[in-house]
């Protein structure tokens, strides 16, 4: 009888003994972590060359502005940007969702969501042609 009662001792009292720490282990992790820079690719036009270019930013945690660009379409390597970097001035990075969030539109609360999370028109109905 003794040898049972060890065993649903074990069996009740075990796998918390082990969930427990282990989620506070995690929420302490979780809690004492920072994040780190954001990587954002933004398409503009260029304001020194004039031409539509992609560049890829570093946003620091918390700010709207880039610090840096870390690469520009407008170069040949792109990764080597000999520039001044004027569009870190221009270049809005607020947080939009990723594309597979919404749909092309997606009709969220009462409002229509498009690309990007962009309010807009709902788009025309697709009809076939008879």
């Amino acid at each position: 009888m003794n040898i049972l009662a060890a065993f649903v001792v074990v069996l009740v009292f075990g796998p918390p003994l082990i969930i427990v720490p282990a989620v506070l282990g995690l929420l302490a992790i979780g809690m004492f972590s920072h994040d780190g820079p954001r990587r954002v690719r933004k398409t503009f036009v260029c304001p020194v060359r004039g031409q539509k270019v992609s560049a890829d930013f570093l946003v620091p945690v918390g700010d709207d502005r880039p610090s840096s660009v870390l690469s520009c379409t407008a170069f040949i390597n792109p990764a080597r940007v000999t520039c001044a970097k004027a569009c870190r001035d221009l270049a809005e990075v607020h947080w939009t969702p990723p594309v597979g969030v919404f749909a092309r539109w997606a009709l969220t609360s009462d409002r229509v969501m498009g690309p990007n999370g962009a309010e807009g028109p709902a788009p025309a109905p697709v009809t076939k042609a008879a």
